[in-house]
């Protein structure tokens, strides 16, 4: 059967494809502008499910070795809201070639502008110093930055890439963590 295509005015606005999906052109959506709200936007424009690739990567230099046991990154998209989930942890690491800060590497896509987000870790073992307690996506970019804290009330200071276990066994640097951001 021949898909159904609904029309406004004499211009498509949608149609239902022939896997029966409801399919809009480039840039329209769901318009929730008749609901009661103060939001800018009431447009529902964007889904998407898929998957991301994280590494580990210094400041400056690269690491002498990395090779990792997990790198697994989920993500889903609704609007410019991006969910993450992500596993990560290495079976073969000598940071040694990096140094300063360490960051996680290839978010799916980068921070918007003014938009700071932190991310809750639900794991981290297996490290060389100090561990990860929280990390932040920083705006216009798509790397993570993770903090630790000097003590129970101490300041929350930027990990390290000498933090890192240099160690040829499985699972070590491994950090689960999961977050959103705009």
């Amino acid at each position: 059967a021949a898909p159904v295509i609904i029309q406004t005015g004499g211009a498509e606005a949608a149609r239902f494809n022939t896997s029966g999906n409801l399919a809009f052109p480039a840039g329209q959506g769901i318009d929730f502008s008749a609901t009661s709200g103060t939001g800018t936007s009431e447009l529902f424009s964007d889904y998407e499910e898929g998957t991301w690739s994280p590494s580990y990567a210094p400041t400056s230099g690269s690491f002498t070795t990395m090779t990792y046991n997990n790198q697994e990154g989920y993500y889903t998209k609704i609007g410019d809201l991006v969910y993450i989930n992500c596993l990560i942890s290495t079976s073969n690491s000598n940071p040694s070639g990096g140094s300063g800060t360490l960051f996680i590497s290839g978010l799916p896509y980068a921070c918007g502008a003014s938009a700071d987000h932190s991310l809750a870790i639900s794991g981290a073992v297996n490290w060389g110093g100090d561990y990860p307690l929280a990390g932040q996506v920083f705006e216009s970019s798509s790397t993570i930055k993770f903090q630790y804290r000097t003590a129970v009330n101490g300041t929350t200071s930027s990990l390290d890439v000498s933090d890192m276990a240099t160690s040829t066994s499985s699972n070590r640097n491994y950090i689960r963590f999961s977050g959103c951001y705009k």
